[in-house]
């Protein structure tokens, strides 16, 4: 698929696949239903802001609407099957070591898992585990917690294998959030 015309070809594919007219998806995305067609046959572009949200609407990645992967789900959008969840857990496992423990709950053996004693990934945890509770809760909306996430995902962004980034990071940003007992 030429690039240049994906986002044009890739937009009326989801249209179609949803069995929508042209002015129920105009509606549904929030645009003029002349813009919409312009941008199905590729006369006109969006902005990139303008993009970014068809696809958040649409639950695909932009990289994909844009003709840039095919992967075309949204990575916050939910596993398909738990297959998919469970071959993510051995990626990450990769990266940060997993321990799977068992622990006994209303007496019945329960799975546990652990991240090896890793500060940095301790960290994290404490704060996403707050984030949760407010996104469960309702306090803050989803968009609000993608942001945090997204800001979490540059914020940790040191390579676990690099012994001396990881103790630069956690000497610089950890460790003084843990003496002052944010």
């Amino acid at each position: 698929m030429e690039k240049t015309n994906a986002f044009a070809e890739r937009l009326k594919q989801i249209r179609e696949e949803k069995k929508m007219t042209q002015k129920a998806f105009s509606e549904y995305l929030d645009i003029k239903q002349q813009t919409l067609s312009g941008y199905e046959i590729g006369k006109i572009s969006p902005s990139l802001e303008v993009a970014l949200t068809i696809a958040q609407k649409l639950e695909v990645s932009l990289d994909w609407l844009c003709g840039l992967s095919n992967e075309r789900n949204n990575s916050a959008k939910r596993f398909g099957t738990y297959g998919e969840a469970f071959q993510q857990l051995v990626k990450i496992d990769k990266t940060i070591r997993i321990n799977v423990n068992q622990t006994t709950l209303g007496g019945e053996y329960q799975p546990v898992i652990t991240f090896n004693g890793d500060y940095i990934v301790r960290a994290f945890l404490k704060d996403w585990g707050k984030m949760l509770t407010l996104l469960h809760d309702k306090t803050i909306d989803e968009s609000l917690y993608d942001l945090w996430v997204n800001q979490q995902v540059e914020f940790y962004n040191v390579d676990p294998g690099d012994e001396e980034e990881t103790s630069i990071f956690y000497n610089c940003f950890i460790l003084p959030n843990e003496i002052s007992g944010e």
